[in-house]
C-alpha cells in the first residue's frame, strides 16, 4: 500500500492513477467531465499496485470548512469485490483517525454504494443529489 503527496508520485504512478480513474469514471460510467480538478495538488494519494501497476486509489482532499473528504475512490474492474478497496479505505480512515479524532469525514457516495459505506460507520445525510448525472448522498462518520 503507498501513501503519498502530489509531489511525491512518480510521473509513472501520476499517469497510471489518472488513467484509472478516466477508465472507470470517465469511459466506464459514460460520463463526460473533467477529473483534473486541480484537488490533487493538495491531497493524500493512497493507492495498491498489482504486478507494479496501480489497480486500486482514493484521495484525501484538503480540509475543507470544518470537515475532511475522501474521494475518488476506484479500482480496477477485474479487481473488485477482492477488498483491495476496503483495505485503502481502512488505512486512509485510520490515518484520519490518528490525526484529528473526533472530527468529521465526510463523503459522497453513488447511492448504489450506501450500503458499502454504511459497513465502514458512514451515516448518510442530506437528500440525493446528482453528480455528473449519476444519483448521490452526503455520508459522515465521526472519526
Amino acid at each position: 500500500m503507498y501513501q503519498k503527496r502530489f509531489n511525491e508520485l512518480t510521473t509513472t504512478e501520476l499517469y497510471q492513477i489518472l488513467k484509472l480513474r478516466a477508465k472507470v469514471f470517465i469511459v466506464e460510467q459514460g460520463q463526460a467531465y473533467l477529473d483534473l480538478d486541480d484537488l490533487d495538488y493538495e491531497s493524500i494519494h493512497f493507492f495498491l499496485k498489482q504486478n507494479d501497476h496501480i489497480v486500486s486509489y482514493l484521495r484525501i482532499l484538503p480540509k475543507l470548512n470544518d470537515y475532511h473528504q475522501i474521494g475518488r475512490v476506484v479500482s480496477e474492474k477485474s479487481i473488485r469485490h477482492q477488498g483491495y478497496a476496503r483495505k485503502l479505505l481502512n488505512q486512509a480512515i485510520t490515518y484520519l483517525k490518528e490525526l484529528y479524532p473526533n472530527e468529521t469525514l465526510i463523503i459522497g457516495a453513488q447511492e448504489y454504494l450506501l450500503d458499502y459505506y454504511r459497513s465502514f460507520g458512514f451515516i448518510k445525510y442530506g437528500s440525493r443529489y446528482y453528480e455528473d448525472n449519476l444519483p448521490h448522498f452526503k455520508m459522515k462518520l465521526t472519526l
